[in-house]
């Protein structure tokens, strides 16, 4: 009887209440009134139950808040109502070296998503994303300038990219700002105008002199002479080619298209040298030629046209025809044979040129 006497005596003296909270010390002390408990020691530490996993998942209705340490995943574990959850660092996915943090693991990271589809994934929630450096813009800035976003990079090329200050631009424009120069590329927000060298660009395509000196080239650089210059072999288009109002080709040449052979055709206009027309009533002249160099790649079509020089005066002029017939071509150079036919009953002697005009390809 006296050794329990001593042993209650004992735990009376280690442990000491204070307004309904005990104290497990050995110094004396009183337990902190904010605690139901206050444990206290410089040479122990505080051991949780212990037990497996099957032991811990087999407690019946766990409290919410029920803490355990689990033997077989040698980690703290906690019932937050609802299930188990894990505790502890070496289940930590971000890991801390030097001023740093990194993920240990191979997953996504998600920012407003628990289920992240990139290495990095941001959902949007209405207040945007701003990531800035301290002293200067490395390499990106998404940052928010007069309460519109904007991206600028920086590079030894390109410098700026920016969402333009609404003060001055379209808050949805797009612009390619070299430092120091001025913008290389910018698409207007309101109109959807594109400028070379120019911010607000007045058309769909709007250059500035003193960039690309008014002038655009493609797939060749740009001449004094043309203020869009196309390599001749990027100049065909997949497609039919609409144009409203007027159109010049190659200096007011025209074009003619050649529904047979699918191509484009040469359209030569030329005048022959002069025939003397020295016949008799009815008469047909021997046979010559008429010679060209059209260019033509095969035998074309030549017409007669009007009288371009007459001289003479025996006969009637207008009853005097040319006739050409089985021209062939070799090396764009065109050979038409030729007669002259005249159709009045008395004879003629004139020296006549005649306008012809050959079509072909």
């Amino acid at each position: 009887m006296q050794r329990i006497l001593f042993v209650i005596c004992f735990f009376l003296h280690t442990v000491l209440t204070n307004a309904q909270s005990a104290a497990i010390n050995n110094d004396g002390s009183n337990a902190d009134g904010s605690a139901i408990l206050d444990v206290k020691s410089t040479n122990k530490g505080f051991l949780l139950p212990r037990m497996t996993t099957a032991q811990r998942t087999a407690i019946v209705f766990p409290a919410k808040g029920l803490k355990v340490f689990d033997t077989d995943t040698n980690c703290f574990w906690f019932h937050n109502g609802t299930a188990w959850v894990e505790i502890g660092s070496d289940k930590n996915q971000w890991l801390q070296s030097t001023n740093h943090i990194y993920n240990a693991n191979s997953g996504n990271v998600g920012i407003g998503t628990n289920a992240p589809v990139n290495k990095l994934s941001v959902v949007h929630d209405g207040t945007g994303l701003l990531v800035k450096s301290t002293a200067g813009y490395s390499n990106i800035d998404i940052d928010a300038y007069n309460t519109e976003p904007h991206l600028r990079f920086f590079s030894n090329g390109i410098r700026k990219w920016n969402l333009l200050n609404t003060s001055v631009h379209n808050p949805h424009s797009f612009a390619i700002q070299e430092e120091g120069i001025g913008y290389r590329f910018y698409i207007s927000g309101g109109t959807g105008f594109v400028g070379i060298g120019v911010v607000n660009p007045g058309y769909r395509l709007h250059t500035t002199v003193g960039f690309f000196e008014n002038r655009v080239g493609i797939g060749t650089a740009p001449t004094s002479l043309y203020a869009l210059d196309v390599d001749g072999a990027l100049s065909r288009f997949r497609d039919d080619v609409r144009v409203d109002g007027s159109l010049t080709v190659n200096n007011g040449k025209g074009v003619a298209y050649n529904a047979n052979s699918g191509s484009n055709l040469r359209i030569f206009q030329f005048t022959t040298a002069t025939f003397n027309a020295v016949l008799a009533g009815h008469a047909i002249s021997s046979e010559g030629e008429i010679i060209f160099n059209g260019g033509f790649t095969s035998n074309p079509r030549v017409f007669v046209g009007d009288i371009d020089v007459t001289g003479g005066s025996a006969g009637t002029l207008y009853m005097v025809q040319l006739q050409l017939y089985g021209c062939t071509t070799t090396g764009g150079v065109t050979t038409c044979k030729a007669r002259l036919i005249n159709n009045s009953a008395n004879a003629v002697n004139y020296s006549i040129t005649w306008n012809c005009i050959a079509i072909g390809n």
